[in-house]
C-alpha cells in the first residue's frame, strides 16, 4: 500500500519479469501488454541468455582467447529487439553501442592482463540488466505509455565484502523515496541483480538474484504485491518430467517456500522470501507465456483446508550427491568434533547439503556435491592425520551415486506419523535410505537414496503428499480371452470411482499368446485388443517383467487371466522381482508341494502377495474366509462342495428329471462347458480346486492323492472332440441308469469334492439326503460347507454364482484392490 497526500493508493504492485520471458520480440511485446497502463513497477532480469553469453566472454578473455563471436550474437540480439521494439529511439540505440564499446575495450584488458577482479566482473555482467530494462522502457514509450528507467545501481546500496550481499536499508529507501516520486502516474522500470557497493562502484546482488532485486523493491516501495513472471504457470509439488502426477500447487507458506528454495526447487531464489515475509507482502509466481492462468500464492499463513488437504506440499531432489562419513571410537565426546569438521569443509569451500550424527557420537554423516568429493576426502585426510594414525578416527569414508530427496510441508509439523508416510513406501518398495534427517522446521524431511532409485523414490514419496495418500498400482495383465477381457472392462469402468477415492490404477501391460503391448495407461485405449494383435512386440515374459521393473510405482501387479501351466511356472520369477501375483488360474496351486511352497516362501522374502482367491468358486469369498478362520483360531476339519458350475447344472437338471446327456448337450449348448465337454466330466478341474483347498487347511496333498470318478465313458476319453460328440448320446441309458441306480431313494444327486484334515479326498457323484443343504442348489450355483472346531454341528454355508466371466474377473479385481489396501 501506498499513501500519496492523504490518499490510499491500494495494489501497487511490483512485477519481475525473468530472461525467459524477455528472451525476443513476440515474449517482450506479450510483457508490454501485461504490463499495461496502471503505475506500477517492474523489476527485469537480462534479456534470454545474455548473462551467461557476456561470463562466457570474462572466460574466453581470461584464456586470451577470441570472444568476438559472443560480442557480435549480443549486439545483433539488442539491436533487433530495439529496431523492432523502439526503432526511434536513436539514444538509446547510441547508448547501447556505447556499452559494447566499453565492454570489448574490458575484455582487451583481461585479456593482455590474465586478470579479472571480482569489480570488474560483476560490472561486466550487469549490463545485460541495463539493456533490458533500457530497451523495455523504450517499447513501453514507443506505445505511448507514461514510463522511466531505473538503474538500481543509483538506489539500492550494498555491502558486498561477504556473500550473500547485505542490503544497506536506510539509504536505499532514502533514495528510492526521493527517485520515485511519481507513482501515482508512471510506470518504473527497473534493473534486477544490479546495486552499488561501498565503493560507488556497480556492483551484484549475486548470481541468478533478480527474484532478490525484486523483493527489495517491493519491500522498499511498500508494495501489495509481488509477482514473478517466468515461463511455467506457479510452483509444481515436485518435477513434471520426473513425477507425472505432480500438480501445480495454489499456495504455499513463505517457510515452506524457503524450504524448498533452500533444497533446490524452482521456486524463487531463497534470499526473496524474507524480506516478503518481514513485511507480509504475498508473493505470485505466474507465467508470462499463459498470464490469464492461475499461479502460486506465497503467503504467511494457509487456510486451513489447504493445510489439512495436503501432508508434502513439495518434493525436491538433488542428484549426484556424495555422502561422507567420519567415525571411531577416538571421537567419542570430544567436544568440537563436529565443529572441527565442518571448519576444515568450510576453508575448502566445500558446501554441506545434509547432516547426520548419531546419539553415540560414534559418528559423523554429512552429503556434499559429489564433484566436491575428492577436494573433501583429502582435506579431512590432511587436517586428521594425527588422529587417523593413532587410530581415534577410523578412516574418512566417501561414496558418490547418492540422490537426495526433500519432503516439505507445513503438514509434516503437525501430524503424527508424518515420517513414516515418508519412508514405509520406500522400505515396502526395497529402496534403502542410507542417510536421513528432519529440518529442526520440522517442516522438511530429507532422506538420501541411491542415483538409480531418485525417480522412484520421488514417485512413492509424492503418492504420500496427499491426505488421504493416493495408492498407486500399475498391472499386467496376460490373457484376453473372456476374463481377461470383462477384467479389462471392469478396469475402465471403475478407474474414475476409484480415482476419486485415491486409488490409481493403471493397465501398464497386455500379453496374449504371441504378442506383447505395453503403455503408459491402456485402460485410456478404446481399441486395445486391435493395438495388441498389430503390435511389433513378441509375447516374453522376460521382457514384460523387465518393463514393469522400469516403471516408477511400488505396487506392481502380474494378472495372469490364462489357464496356462508355462505362465504358471514363472510366478516365482516374477515375485522375486517385487511383483504382486493375482490369478484365477489354478495350475500353479495345484503342481507339486515344492512349487506350492516355494511360491509363498518367495512372496514372504520380497514383501509382495500371491493371490488366487477365484482359483476355486471365482468371485466368491471362500479363500480369504479360510484364511480369516484359521488366523483366528479356528480349526477347519472338512471341507465339502459343489464346485464346479457346469456339473452343478447338470446335476440340477438330472434332479428335474432330464437325461444325463440331455442336460449335458443343453449346458454345452448354453455355453456353461468347456469347449470339449470331457474337461468337465473328468472331474480333473474340481480335483485341483480340492488340492487347492486341502493346502489351504494345511493337508500336504498332490493332485495324485485325490479319488477321482471320470464321468467320462471310458471308450470316449482319447477319442477327437467331434467323435465324442457324435457317440456320447449312445451312452445315455446307460449313464442315466447308472445315476438313477446310485440315487436311490435319495433326493437329489451332485457331483462333490470333499477333503478332510486327516489327508483323505476324493471327488465323486454323491447321493444327497433331504436335509443336504446341496439338495437345494439351482442353476450353474456352487456351495461350499466349512466344517470346523467353531462350525461342527451346523458347517458354514458359502454358496453363489461359482463361474463366470463376470464374477470370476470381479474376484479377479477385487484380489488387485486387496493389494493396494
Amino acid at each position: 500500500m501506498l499513501i500519496f497526500e492523504g490518499e490510499l493508493l491500494m495494489e501497487y504492485i511490483v512485477h519481475k519479469f525473468g530472461g525467459s520471458s524477455l528472451a525476443d520480440v513476440v515474449k517482450i511485446e506479450r510483457v508490454v501488454n501485461i504490463i499495461g497502463t496502471t503505475p506500477q513497477s517492474v523489476v527485469v532480469s537480462a534479456s534470454g541468455k545474455t548473462t551467461s553469453l557476456l561470463k562466457k566472454s570474462i572466460e574466453l578473455a581470461l584464456e586470451n582467447k577470441d570472444s568476438s563471436k559472443i560480442i557480435a550474437q549480443l549486439t545483433e540480439h539488442h539491436l533487433s529487439l530495439i529496431s523492432t521494439l523502439c526503432p526511434e529511439d536513436k539514444a538509446l540505440k547510441s547508448a547501447f553501442e556505447s556499452d559494447v564499446k566499453h565492454l570489448k575495450q574490458m575484455l582487451t584488458t583481461i585479456a593482455l592482463s590474465g586478470i579479472c577482479g571480482d569489480a570488474l566482473e560483476y560490472f561486466i555482467l550487469g549490463f545485460g540488466e541495463l539493456w533490458s530494462a533500457q530497451i523495455l522502457t523504450g517499447a513501453l514509450q514507443y506505445k505511448g505509455m507514461n514510463t522511466e528507467f531505473i538503474d538500481a545501481s543509483e538506489v539500492l546500496f550494498i555491502d558486498d565484502n561477504h556473500k550473500p550481499v547485505s542490503v544497506d536499508w536506510q539509504r536505499s529507501q532514502q533514495a528510492v523515496d526521493q527517485k520515485f516520486n511519481d507513482r501515482k502516474h508512471k510506470t518504473y522500470i527497473i534493473t534486477g541483480f544490479i546495486a552499488q557497493n561501498q565503493e560507488g562502484v556497480r556492483s551484484i546482488l549475486g548470481m541468478n538474484c533478480s527474484d532478490y532485486s525484486s523483493a527489495i523493491f517491493a519491500k522498499l516501495l511498500q508494495a501489495s504485491k509481488l509477482v514473478i513472471w517466468t515461463d511455467v504457470a506457479g510452483v509444481y509439488s515436485a518435477n513434471p518430467q520426473v513425477v507425472k502426477t505432480a500438480r501445480q500447487l495454489k499456495q504455499l507458506s513463505y517457510k515452506e517456500a524457503l524450504e524448498l528454495a533452500y533444497f533446490g526447487a524452482s521456486v524463487v531464489h531463497p534470499l526473496t522470501i524474507n524480506p516478503m515475509m518481514e513485511m507480509g507482502i504475498p508473493i505470485e509466481i505466474k507465467s508470462s507465456y499463459e498470464p490469464q492462468k492461475e499461479g502460486t500464492e506465497i503467503i504467511r499463513a494457509l487456510d486451513k483446508t489447504n493445510l489439512e488437504q495436503y501432508l508434502i506440499k513439495g518434493l525436491t531432489s538433488i542428484s549426484n550427491v556424495a555422502l561422507m562419513r567420519v567415525q571411531g571410537a577416538g571421537i567419542i565426546g570430544v567436544s568440537g568434533m563436529a565443529a572441527k569438521v565442518f571448519s576444515v569443509l568450510e576453508q575448502s569451500q566445500v558446501s554441506v547439503m545434509m547432516i547426520s550424527q548419531s546419539s553415540s557420537e560414534y559418528s559423523i554423516c554429512f552429503a556434499i556435491e559429489a564433484k566436491l568429493a575428492k577436494r573433501a576426502t583429502k582435506a579431512l585426510e590432511r587436517h586428521f592425520k594425527a588422529e587417523i594414525e593413532r587410530g581415534d578416527i577410523e578412516h574418512i569414508y566417501c561414496e558418490t551415486g547418492y540422490a537426495m530427496i526433500t519432503a516439505v510441508g507445513d503438514g509434516l509439523r503437525a501430524q503424527p506419523g508424518a515420517l513414516a508416510r515418508v519412508i514405509k513406501p520406500l522400505a515396502d518398495a526395497k529402496i534403502n535410505i542410507h542417510a536421513i534427517t528432519q529440518g529442526s522446521s520440522e517442516r522438511s524431511i530429507t532422506v538420501t537414496v541411491k542415483k538409480e532409485d531418485e525417480d522412484l523414490a520421488l514417485n512413492l514419496i509424492h503418492q504420500q503428499a496427499k491426505n488421504p495418500p493416493v495408492q498407486e498400482m500399475v498391472i499386467a495383465l496376460i490373457g484376453v480371452g473372456g476374463i481377461g477381457a470383462e477384467l479389462v472392462n471392469q478396469l475402465k469402468q471403475q478407474q474414475q470411482v476409484l480415482h476419486k477415492q485415491n486409488i490409481n490404477l493403471r493397465l501398464v501391460a497386455v500379453m496374449s499368446s504371441t504378442k506383447l503391448l505395453c503403455a503408459d495407461d491402456l485402460l485410456l485405449e478404446s481399441e486395445l485388443l486391435h493395438q495388441l494383435k498389430a503390435s511389433d512386440c513378441k509375447a516374453d515374459t522376460n521382457a514384460l517383467a523387465k518393463y514393469l521393473q522400469s516403471i516408477s510405482c511400488a505396487h506392481k501387479v502380474l494378472v495372469d487371466a490364462t489357464a496356462s501351466v508355462d505362465i504358471a511356472r514363472v510366478y516365482v520369477d516374477f515375485l522375486a522381482q517385487g511383483i504382486h501375483v493375482v490369478t484365477p488360474n489354478k495350475y500353479a496351486n495345484t503342481q507339486s508341494m515344492d512349487y506350492y511352497r516355494k511360491l509363498r516362501q518367495v512372496a514372504r522374502n520380497h514383501n509382495v502377495t500371491f493371490k488366487y482367491e477365484t482359483n476355486v468358486c471365482a468371485g466368491l469369498p471362500l479363500i480369504s474366509t479360510i484364511e480369516t478362520l484359521q488366523k483366528t483360531g479356528d480349526k477347519i476339519h472338512k471341507i465339502q462342495g459343489v464346485f464346479s458350475g457346469t456339473l452343478s447344472f447338470i446335476f440340477n437338471e438330472v434332479n428335474k428329471g432330464k437325461s444325463f446327456v440331455e442336460s449335458l448337450m443343453l449346458a454345452y449348448d448354453k455355453g456353461y462347458t468347456e469347449p470339449d465337454p470331457r474337461e468337465d466330466l473328468s472331474g480333473m478341474d474340481v480335483a485341483r480346486k480340492v488340492v487347492c483347498l486341502a493346502r489351504e487347511i494345511g493337508v500336504s496333498l498332490e493332485l495324485s492323492d485325490v479319488d477321482v470318478q471320470n464321468l467320462t465313458p471310458e471308450n470316449l476319453r482319447s477319442c477327437s472332440k467331434e467323435e465324442f460328440l457324435k457317440k456320447i448320446n449312445s451312452h445315455d441309458k446307460e449313464l442315466t441308469q447308472q445315476l438313477k441306480a446310485l440315487q436311490g431313494k435319495a433326493s437329489a444327486l451332485h457331483f462333490v469334492g470333499e477333503v478332510s484334515d486327516t489327508g483323505e479326498a476324493k471327488v465323486s457323484v454323491a447321493s444327497l439326503a433331504q436335509n443336504s443343504p446341496f439338495v437345494s442348489l439351482d442353476g450353474a450355483d456352487n456351495m461350499v460347507l466349512i466344517y470346523s472346531k467353531r462350525y461342527a454341528h451346523s458347517p458354514m454355508v458359502i454358496r453363489g454364482a461359482g463361474a463366470g466371466v463376470k464374477v470370476t474377473a470381479a474376484g479377479v479385481f477385487g484380489d488387485i484392490l486387496a493389494i493396494s489396501n
